[in-house]
């Protein structure tokens, strides 16, 4: 009990404030202190625990309720709602609240009814529309107690009146020839009948037929238009909404609707599916042009995207097989790219040696799979090797090579060394390889002076194998 004369107190307190305030048109000051005498049925929160029952707080209330007496003399009814609402919450028990808010109500609903109707008479449909379906939006929220707004006979005939202007106007601008402006008004006779519940208007229906149909198939030859400039998106965004407006006015089964609808859903899936393929090969090329400048990450990002609108292609009968083979291509390119990203990582941790495989399978893949043909700056194996000047890195690539009896590879990484005297083992190796293959070697390398013990080697083993 004291809990509750100590809020009540200190609430009351604030709202005297909030009166002299607003007695004083000073409506941001008499806010404020309205806030905090709210606040203050919540006060000592913290330090006392507040009981389980529903509270009153009557001094509270009954403030608040001439406050919201002095708004309805002032015909500021919303203001009058809200208060009532905040004294029905400080105590919901407290007598004079509903035949109050029921005062308020219809002071309000005729109030809005009046500027509908007024702005009726200015010729302002559409300010008078808008008005009347803010009734229907907010009045069940404000007046809770009142009946539904297509159930109120002010309101419905307030709307029905609305509802023969915009009818009355739509024909107006059809005869005059302007049929996207007739069409608007017409859409909004078609809201209020739905929103309101009106009853059934054979004049509503003939215009449906007299305009409708000629606008759905103007708005279908926009279609067309954009369909031929290659403003595929657009096309379909209109021929969505001649096919909406088809199904709201009932004309989905209209023969001529019908047959041009279906033509040009038939065109536009053509249509789409070719804008799908030309935006896929622009992101081939866009993701080409990336390869080449070596922004791997770009180019992935180019073919992710082209690979989204090739997965919505089902439906599409275009010939796929070059589109296939060039994702193909740049699967396989990027795998390459990953690979061989992953194997320098691992040249910097493990040597040159342990990753030899790796890089040498790479170089074949890059050759049998014709990834040159997307101009990567790749420099291949070789002229790594060579750029390191390293004899070491040089005679592991040899052995490698030789070790997979691949004698042509070892001969080529061979010149590279700077002591060739000093690989006669290795020499010797190659040259019988060659001979049992069957392979001639280069003419340079039985020629050339720096060459002559591979040359003998050669020609031993040649000269044995044919005895």
């Amino acid at each position: 009990l004291c809990l509750v004369h100590a809020r009540d107190g200190l609430a009351t307190s604030y709202l005297k404030v909030a009166r002299m305030a607003s007695d004083n048109n000073d409506r941001q000051l008499a806010n404020r202190y309205m806030a905090k005498a709210a606040e203050s049925l919540h006060a000592y929160n913290a330090t006392i625990k507040t009981p389980k029952e529903q509270l009153c707080y009557p001094n509270y209330a009954r403030s608040t309720i001439q406050m919201a007496e002095k708004s309805l003399k002032q015909a500021r009814y919303l203001r009058t709602l809200s208060l009532i609402d905040a004294a029905k919450r400080a105590c919901p028990n407290i007598t004079g609240i509903d035949s109050l808010r029921s005062i308020a109500c219809n002071l309000l609903l005729k109030q809005r009814l009046n500027v509908s109707l007024q702005m009726l008479e200015q010729g302002q449909i559409e300010t008078a529309r808008d008005s009347i379906l803010e009734i229907a939006n907010h009045y069940p929220e404000l007046c809770p107690f009142s009946t539904h707004p297509e159930q109120n006979k002010e309101i419905t005939n307030t709307a029905a009146t609305i509802f023969q202007k915009a009818v009355g106007k739509s024909l107006q601008l059809h005869r005059q020839d302007d049929n996207t402006l007739s069409m608007k008004y017409l859409k909004m006779a078609s809201h209020l009948q739905k929103t309101f519940s009106l009853p059934h208007s054979s004049k509503l229906d003939s215009l449906v037929n007299i305009i409708t149909i000629p606008y759905i198939l103007a708005v279908a030859d926009e279609t067309n238009l954009e369909i031929w400039k290659k403003h595929f998106q657009k096309a379909d965004s209109i021929y969505r909404l001649s096919q909406s407006l088809s199904l709201r006015y009932g004309l989905s089964e209209n023969p001529e609707i019908k047959s041009t609808l279906t033509a040009l859903s038939n065109k536009i899936k053509v249509a789409g599916c070719q804008w799908k393929l030309e935006k896929i090969y622009q992101l081939f090329t866009q993701a080409g042009h990336a390869v080449k400048a070596y922004q791997i990450a770009s180019a992935k990002s180019h073919f992710l995207k082209a690979e989204k609108l090739y997965s919505q292609m089902d439906n599409c009968e275009e010939d796929r097989q070059q589109t296939d083979s060039i994702f193909r291509s740049f699967r396989t390119l990027f795998q390459f790219t990953d690979a061989y990203h992953k194997l320098t990582l691992e040249l910097f941790r493990q040597g040159f040696k342990a990753v030899l495989p790796g890089f040498a399978r790479l170089e074949e893949q890059y050759h049998t799979e014709h990834l040159n043909q997307f101009g990567l700056p790749y420099s291949g194996l070789y002229q790594f090797v060579k750029s390191q000047h390293s004899e070491k890195l040089i005679m592991e690539a040899v052995h490698y090579f030789i070790q997979n009896e691949k004698f042509g590879e070892a001969l080529h990484y061979l010149q590279l060394s700077e002591n060739v005297t000093n690989t006669k083992t290795e020499q010797k190796q190659i040259a019988l390889g060659f001979v049992k293959n069957g392979i001639r070697p280069p003419s340079r390398f039985l020629m050339q002076s720096e060459w002559e013990y591979f040359a003998r080697a050669y020609r031993k083993a040649l000269s044995g194998k044919e005895s």
